[in-house]
């Protein structure tokens, strides 16, 4: 009598899918850059996680309370991710938290970065502690040093602005741009300091 080792009724089919799954899982782990970057993390509470918080992900970061790793390269998933250097591609979160630059996009509720970011930070609060080059889009409050592409919110503050500021409340130092709200605030303008509804200056 033959016996189908494939066959999905056989009792050795789900054990053989099992340990199939385990070996992918515990090779890639052990894969690695040599720069010591890995494939795959998987965290509960950081430290509690498969990969060494000190070390970099390249490729799906899943954090499910809170995950911290040097840099990541790729998909970041969880509730509160945090990433000490740089990251390259995509975070969300319901908090995000960024050590270094982004080159990608950070989305959440809450999104706090400190480098600089080329692409866009989206969230419910926004704050960058650097440069923007791109977008910065929140439901409430968007804050940057600096932005050259535009920022939404219901209160903007950018250190200077070359592009789009569009809410509420519109604060910015240096204008190169334009201004769209209800109060439009240039402190530092030649022309126009303060206008209701719009303001510009280059």
């Amino acid at each position: 009598m033959k016996t189908n080792l494939l066959n999905r009724q056989n009792p050795f089919f789900g054990g053989l899918i099992a340990f199939m799954l385990v070996f992918a899982v515990s090779t890639g782990l052990n894969c690695q850059a040599e720069d010591g970057t890995k494939p795959f993390q998987l965290s509960l509470i950081s430290p509690i996680a498969l990969v060494d918080e000190s070390d970099s992900v390249m490729g799906l970061r899943l954090n499910l309370i809170y995950g911290a790793n040097e840099d990541v390269t790729g998909f970041d998933l969880g509730l509160i991710n945090k990433t000490n250097g740089t990251l390259d591609g995509y975070s969300f979160g319901i908090i995000n938290i960024g050590g270094g630059d982004v080159n990608g996009v950070q989305e959440g509720i809450i999104s706090f970065n400190t480098g600089t970011i080329t692409g866009g930070q989206g969230a419910a609060i926004c704050i960058n502690q650097g440069d923007i080059d791109g977008f910065q889009f929140s439901c409430f409050l968007s804050i940057a040093d600096s932005v050259s592409g535009s920022q939404w919110g219901v209160f903007n503050y950018a250190e200077s602005l070359s592009g789009l500021q569009v809410g509420l409340l519109n604060i910015t130092n240096n204008l190169a741009g334009i201004q769209i709200g209800l109060v439009n605030i240039a402190t530092e303008s030649d022309f126009l300091n303060f206008f209701p509804f719009i303001n510009a200056a280059w």
